[in-house]
């Protein structure tokens, strides 16, 4: 509010040209910008020895329309190797067991999800790999429970494939059952005459089950089951 005094005895006087205002704009008095961390992983069991892939996000959910300084740090499974840390805005420095995002300025509502980092890891040993992060900014959050997230994928040793069969009755067919332990993997069923010149007929993620239609046209067929590559 804006309030003029007549200082005048009586109340008697004038104003004579008004007066100027200027405005300069600062920073509103408890400016906060809420921040979402989120992580997910492409697959949630792996076998040894193929890689582990998270997606890292963060958001501003406001009211600010921007949070400055926004930095995710993050925690790396243990026994991990960084084969690769890719993001939409900002850098990453990796140091140790931990990787830092700074991801700079982060605007209200990014679309389509913020900004991201995939972060492509090497498991050295079966178990567990869990993934940390906790984004932090120089703009109050007035929301901290959800700048931290995680994600857990287990890696685990492929067991050879197991295989079983049995004649298909009324059709000549041969039946074969294929399973297999722990992480998936593709594997291959393979036919052969001799035992020595082995052919791929068939495909697909255990557990699955395949009829072969041509077996009828051998006097004898052997079978076995490869892990796929």
């Amino acid at each position: 509010y804006l309030f003029v005094q007549d200082d005048k005895a009586l109340d008697a006087g004038m104003i004579a040209n008004g007066w100027i205002l200027n405005l300069f704009i600062g920073n509103p008095v408890g400016q906060a910008a809420d921040l979402e961390t989120s992580m997910a992983s492409t697959a949630a069991n792996v076998p040894l020895g193929s890689n582990v892939v998270y997606i890292v996000g963060v958001t501003n959910y406001g009211p600010s329309f921007i949070s400055t300084n926004v930095v995710v740090s993050d925690t790396l499974p243990v026994g991990s190797t960084v084969i690769s840390a890719i993001v939409t805005q900002g850098s990453v420095v990796h140091s140790g067991s931990s990787l830092i995002w700074n991801v700079d300025t982060l605007g209200t509502n990014s679309t389509p999800v913020g900004a991201r980092l995939t972060l492509t890891l090497q498991p050295s040993a079966a178990g567990s790999m869990l993934n940390y992060a906790i984004a932090s900014a120089d703009t109050f959050d007035p929301n901290p429970d959800d700048d931290a997230a995680s994600a857990t994928v287990t890696v685990g040793t492929i067991g050879a494939p197991q295989i079983s069969g049995r004649l298909v009755n009324g059709t000549g067919g041969f039946q074969l059952t294929i399973t297999t332990s722990n992480a998936p993997a593709s594997t291959i069923i393979q036919a052969s005459t001799n035992l020595i010149n082995w052919v791929n007929i068939y495909t697909s993620t255990p557990p699955f089950t395949f009829t072969d239609p041509n077996a009828t046209n051998y006097s004898s067929r052997f079978y076995r089951a490869v892990l796929g590559p």
